[in-house]
């Protein structure tokens, strides 16, 4: 069979070298010059100019002057035909042509025999990007043709605030921000008016206004720290609107108290500590005058109890919080030493879980410290756990809430 594949491909090559070279071997008589055609043009134009005269067309003076103009380009035509008849004289022809055709009948085929053995044909030429993300484009259109069906469900049943929000989350991943707002407006509208959402729906509109806080953004943003003073999300986008106001002070400020506010290790706080650096290196600020250390435990460890000190709490499961000293030496850990305790943390709390399997607070600890750590099957496995304990629970409870909603977000990969 290669034999076949070979003899197509020279009958190929043939076929392009042979179209490629009919008009460069043409004989130059067999050219109409561009001079000559236009030399043709413009006696065409100076029969028009005399017809159009004989019908009233044209006055005497608008005639003269139109065949004056069409003359003088005549004569311009008729001085380039002269010139081109005496370089094709001079040149022999089609000699030029003739050489280059030459060089393209040998260097065409041989060049494509060149690339197909060591460049594109070859086997052992790598992968290309094209192909190595296959595998990714057809994820991203899965979801897209998910999300179509989502929002169609919608559509006809707009009563769900649930699924607006999902809606609006995925719509958010891959970058429709204005969809994304709409749909969050609608969950806030059905029912789900959190602060969460709230501040989630200001960052759609800012995306969307790549990055700037314009006004509607700015009411969502009051309308979440008025249901949750603490919402990390609108305390974010309170310093930048300090930022983009001209304030840089007090943006660094705003920052500092989240920061303050947030765990150690909870994802998205370096970039906001780089944010905070640069906006103070702009304004002449030295970042280490402001306070940013968390005054809260790593994510995963159980909060302290009501005891001081290292004493144990008595929250639900009878679970100790972590001491003093230990809090102290987490600040003094490399991220690598960090991110081992909190492990180390977490796993001790599924081991304790095990041994008292109706905690519901504990149930949720694990899956947001599983959530947080990207552990999504284990944190689902949480919720699962957690869920028979909600059944009991009233429908507006917030435990109830969160399971169902964790379970939601992360089966749907938002």
């Amino acid at each position: 069979m290669n034999w076949i594949l070979w003899i197509a491909a020279a009958a190929l090559s043939a076929m392009v070298v042979v179209m490629l070279l009919r008009p460069l071997l043409r004989r130059a008589q067999e050219q109409a010059s561009s001079a000559a055609y236009d030399l043709q043009v413009y006696k065409d134009q100076l029969s028009e100019v005399a017809r159009e005269l004989e019908r009233g067309n044209l006055t005497a003076v608008e005639a003269q002057a139109a065949q004056a103009e069409i003359e003088r380009r005549l004569l311009r035509a008729a001085e380039a035909e002269q010139r081109e008849d005496q370089s094709t004289g001079q040149s022999g022809g089609s000699t030029p042509a003739k050489a280059l055709a030459m060089v393209l009948t040998a260097v065409l085929p041989l060049g494509a025999l060149g690339l197909y053995l060591y460049g594109l044909g070859s086997p052992n030429m790598p992968s290309m990007p094209f192909a190595e993300r296959a595998e990714e484009r057809q994820g991203f259109d899965e979801r897209q043709r998910l999300i179509a069906e989502l929002a169609d469900r919608m559509r006809e049943d707009p009563r769900d605030p649930q699924g607006w929000e999902i809606l609006a989350r995925n719509y958010a991943v891959i970058g429709r921000y204005l969809q994304a707002a709409e749909a969050y407006g609608e969950a806030i509208a059905r029912g789900f008016d959190r602060a969460d959402l709230r501040a989630q729906r200001a960052e759609a509109l800012i995306a969307a206004e790549n990055g700037v806080v314009m006004p509607a953004a700015r009411r969502e943003i009051e309308a979440a720290l008025r249901l949750n003073p603490n919402e990390p999300l609108a305390l974010y986008y309170v310093g930048v609107m300090h930022e983009q106001a001209g304030e840089p002070q007090r943006a660094i400020e705003t920052w500092s108290r989240l920061l303050r506010e947030l765990p150690p290790d909870i994802v998205g706080r370096p970039q906001i500590m780089a944010r905070l650096t640069a906006v103070a290196q702009r304004a002449g600020l030295e970042p280490a005058d402001f306070d940013t250390a968390s005054r809260v435990p790593p994510v995963g460890a159980p909060p302290p109890g009501p005891g001081v000190g290292g004493q144990s709490g008595g929250q639900a499961g009878g679970q100790p919080g972590p001491t003093r000293e230990q809090m102290d030496a987490a600040q003094e850990m490399s991220p690598e030493e960090r991110q081992a305790m909190i492990e180390g943390m977490v796993e001790g709390l599924a081991i304790r879980m095990e041994a008292n399997p109706d905690d519901l607070d504990g149930w949720l600890r694990l899956a947001r410290a599983y959530a947080v750590l990207g552990r999504r099957d284990e944190a689902v496995s949480a919720l699962e756990r957690a869920e028979p304990l909600t059944e009991d629970l009233a429908t507006d409870d917030p435990r109830r809430q969160a399971v169902q909603q964790g379970l939601e977000s992360l089966r749907s990969g938002s």
